[in-house]
């Protein structure tokens, strides 16, 4: 099977009869290429209420729309995914005042976010993840940059508050929303 290219583009609006009891609508959040050539995508509910929509579907499961979304639809808030943001001197936790860590989610409707923390010790970067009221978070003005495209898939766990990135060699992604938020 020869294959020019990905048929969808992230942001993109598609439908689908897969997506069917949830309006037949979703929105294009990741572009995958696969080791035999084919593209799969990364679909976000149109509805943000419908979380059961999101999932990967083929490109023969998808058809075009002619319709895009804007990037409010995938974040609305101030602060933004990979801003970098210091830890209000208010927050109860002392040992977290006045650090500095990255925005990585938006976790809740009520404000609060996934921020990852980063230290060395002995050598080794260590990676831990809380979720913290935005009205404990400072932005900075600064923000990380996005991860580069294309790239091979990582797989993540989480051990406790650490989190663990290990290569998924399956894929790779082509094109993400991270890249424009």
């Amino acid at each position: 099977m020869f294959m020019i290219g990905p048929k969808f583009a992230v942001l993109e609006m598609v439908a689908s009869r897969l997506l069917a009891e949830h309006g037949g609508l979703g929105v294009v959040r990741e572009v995958r290429r696969y080791e035999d050539g084919s593209y799969r995508y990364g679909i976000a509910p149109l509805d943000p209420e419908n979380i059961e929509v999101g999932g990967i579907y083929g490109e023969s499961q998808l058809a075009a729309t002619g319709q895009k979304v804007t990037l409010d639809h995938f974040w609305s808030g101030a602060i933004r995914i990979r801003d970098v943001v210091r830890i209000a001197d208010t927050h109860p936790k002392s040992k977290l005042r006045g650090r500095y860590a990255e925005v990585i989610d938006e976790v809740t409707p009520d404000g609060r976010y996934t921020v990852l923390f980063r230290s060395i010790r002995k050598n080794r970067v260590r990676t831990r993840c809380r979720d913290v009221s935005a009205r404990h978070l400072e932005p900075t003005g600064d923000r990380m940059p996005p991860e580069p495209v294309p790239r091979p898939s990582i797989t993540v766990t989480h051990d406790g508050d650490h989190l663990n990135l290990r290569p998924w060699h399956e894929y790779d992604i082509l094109d993400e929303i991270d890249q424009y938020l």
